[in-house]
């Protein structure tokens, strides 16, 4: 049984209320750039969320070059390295400014970049010298994360993702780069060790959630304005790595975090949030569907350090979890891919299925230590040659 959409806002301010499909559509935005750690799952799961309680869904899967659309309900956007983050955010129509950037940028200032560069914020080599981008900006609708945010729609960010959405961060090369402005938080390079484990965070009580679990590897540090909220307080990880203990940023329907995992794998109770902010109260799910995510949850809670280590950047050691599978559309789910520059076929997306090692190996079988070479008998001494004798 299909399960008729009710969103939570209604009508939607995108014009499109009186003639929008009844499938719930989740945008899965660059995962050719933004998309380490199986951050591409995320969508997955939310559909996968979906599909259970019976709700018809649209999977949309944007690559680079390819269109946002402003007008569908959740949107998720994954981590990934420097140039990718700084690419990616060109091409969601960051302003491009020249110099450091000291301080959010207004809505005039905004506009005005927009307007100088007919209407596409950012063009050319998007604020990197020498570094050509090879992204079109998008044409005829720049700024596509805010139109669909001013319409309703839920955004997860995650690492990079979270960065790209606020003010300003910091892109190759040390260069600070300008944000989207979708949350008030700023991020400026660490100097220390990089913060790399397990992250544990307690969520804001406002939001109704367990305590989360993931995985950070960053080395930004980031602090949040007053026109947002933290995600949660850190009990074990670093998080923002500010100094205030806190993970994440939080404004409205967006929800930045440093937790990968797939976070919304690892936390399927946050995956509902998001979902509810669009469509109001959820139907209930049986129990046993989150029985493998609650194992999971309550093996990495018991792996994390102690609380001592809280904001403290280190390195830790973690069970193998094994990622099986590419680009596996979830059954019942209508999935479309968006790009300028391929085919679907041609650059297929990571939507891992996780996996316990104890369903499938994670490990290779040890290798059988090599014998030890047989010693080389010592060569034969070569005899003398005769003399020649002379020739007379």
């Amino acid at each position: 049984m299909t399960v008729p959409v009710r969103r939570s806002d209604s009508p939607r301010s995108d014009g499109r209320s009186g003639s929008r499909s009844d499938a719930v559509r989740v945008v899965l935005v660059y995962p050719d750039l933004l998309g380490t750690y199986g951050d591409s799952g995320n969508a997955s799961i939310l559909a996968a969320r979906l599909r259970w309680r019976g709700y018809a869904v649209e999977q949309v899967t944007v690559l680079a070059g390819g269109t946002v659309p402003a007008t569908c309900d959740v949107y998720v956007v994954g981590g990934g390295e420097d140039l990718p983050q700084h690419l990616a955010a060109a091409e969601l129509g960051a302003p491009r400014r020249q110099g450091p950037v000291n301080a959010p940028a207004s809505t005039a200032a905004v506009a005005d970049d927009a307007a100088a560069s007919g209407g596409a914020a950012v063009q050319g080599d998007a604020g990197i010298p020498g570094t050509p981008s090879p992204l079109p900006p998008q044409s005829g609708s720049a700024r596509p994360l805010h139109r669909a945010v001013e319409g309703g729609a839920a955004v997860l960010a995650v690492c990079a993702g979270l960065q790209i959405l606020g003010t300003s961060f910091v892109g190759p090369g040390g260069v600070e780069a300008e944000g989207l402005g979708l949350l008030d938080c700023r991020t400026t390079r660490g100097s220390g060790r990089r913060a790399v484990g397990e992250l544990v965070v307690e969520p804001d009580p406002a939001d109704g959630l367990p305590v989360l679990t993931g995985y950070e590897n960053h080395g930004g540090i980031t602090t949040v304005g007053p026109s947002a909220r933290p995600a949660g307080r850190v009990r074990s990880g670093v998080g923002n790595g500010d100094g205030s203990g806190t993970d994440g940023a939080v404004a409205g329907r967006v929800y930045g975090t440093y937790l990968h995992g797939p976070v919304l794998a690892r936390n399927p109770a946050l995956a509902d949030l998001l979902l509810s902010w669009v469509l109001g109260p959820l139907p209930p799910l049986d129990p046993g569907v989150d029985a493998e995510s609650d194992e999971l949850r309550r093996e990495r809670l018991a792996a994390a350090p102690s609380e001592a280590s809280r904001g403290t950047p280190r390195t830790s050691r973690r069970r193998r979890w094994t990622s099986v599978g590419r680009h596996l559309p979830i059954l019942g789910t209508q999935t479309r891919t968006i790009s300028r520059f391929a085919s679907p076929e041609a650059m297929a997306t990571d939507s891992p299925v996780l996996r316990r090692p104890s369903d499938i190996s994670s490990e290779a079988p040890p290798t059988p230590p090599t014998p030890p070479a047989s010693p080389t008998p010592p060569a034969s001494p070569t005899p003398p040659a005769s003399p020649t004798p002379a020739t007379p």
